[in-house]
């Protein structure tokens, strides 16, 4: 699709330029020292019905029944968008760091449990309903795919440049994504992380005081089924909050140029 933004599972953050990939050091101490948990966003409607989107539940690492010291508040902002045969669905969320330290690069990042309480069809979905009311296909869950936010006018799809971050992490063996699961469940006996993920920044800054509030916004495309009986109409994804040194493929305020925008909208084509 051209000039197209793909939008989500990422959401991001207007928050760093991704032209030339900057190396930041690692500011915060032990991230799995700061239990930054687990949290299930859920999107409902977005068809027939306007969108809501909402944090579900907070979830912690380990533990299914203890907070974390970062908190999501309610939306912010929220919007869907049907084009080319898919529901691209974003909101902007405040998150607050009621952790002890600063945290710099914080991300949230797709997770996918394990064990008898499994996600759906190796994705983060946890849950999932069409609008008839059933239980949604496995094979429909793997089609819900993080995106750039994204809006449409007309028959056209826009990136939205103050937030066009898409955040793919290297999951090669030793790679950026083992760094992030090893915060999260570093056997993967509980969790196991996937290659895509989110970014929350505060104002266009990598840090986030602690105390402090940034925003993340969480984008994803969902397919458009054939009936509106059989469309998609509420979901549970599970994301995992880490921190990493070095931030990839996003693109922020300061990449506001002609140049930056062409390679954010080649980075968006690029994607399905």
């Amino acid at each position: 699709m051209k000039r197209s933004g793909v939008l989500l599972f990422t959401g991001l953050l207007a928050l760093t330029a991704c032209s030339s990939v900057p190396s930041v050091p690692e500011a915060t101490p032990n991230p799995a020292a700061l239990r930054l948990g687990m949290v299930e966003i859920e999107f409902k409607g977005g068809n027939a019905q306007p969108l809501q989107a909402h944090v579900a539940q907070h979830l912690a690492a380990q533990s299914l029944t203890d907070r974390s010291c970062l908190v999501l508040g309610s939306a912010l902002t929220k919007s869907a968008d049907d084009a080319a045969g898919k529901r691209y669905l974003k909101a902007t969320f405040p998150v607050t760091n009621n952790c002890a330290t600063d945290l710099e690069n914080l991300t949230y990042v797709a997770a996918r449990r394990l064990g008898a309480d499994a996600t759906l069809g190796g994705t983060a979905i946890t849950a999932m309903n069409t609008f008839g009311g059933t239980d949604a296909a496995v094979g429909l869950a793997t089609q819900i795919l993080p995106t750039q936010p994204l809006y449409v006018v007309g028959k056209q799809l826009n990136v939205a440049q103050s937030t066009a971050n898409l955040q793919v992490f290297d999951d090669t063996a030793g790679g950026e994504l083992d760094g992030l699961q090893a915060q999260v469940d570093a056997g993967r006996t509980t969790y196991d992380l996937l290659p895509y993920g989110f970014v929350a920044t505060s104002e266009g800054s990598r840090v986030i005081s602690a105390g402090g509030t940034g925003e993340v916004t969480f984008a994803l495309s969902v397919p458009i089924q054939p009936t509106p009986a059989e469309d998609v109409f509420s979901f549970r994804i599970l994301m995992s909050a880490a921190t990493n040194s070095v931030t990839s493929i996003t693109q922020g305020l300061e990449e506001q140029d002609a140049a930056g925008k062409a390679a954010v909208e080649t980075r968006a084509a690029a994607l399905p």
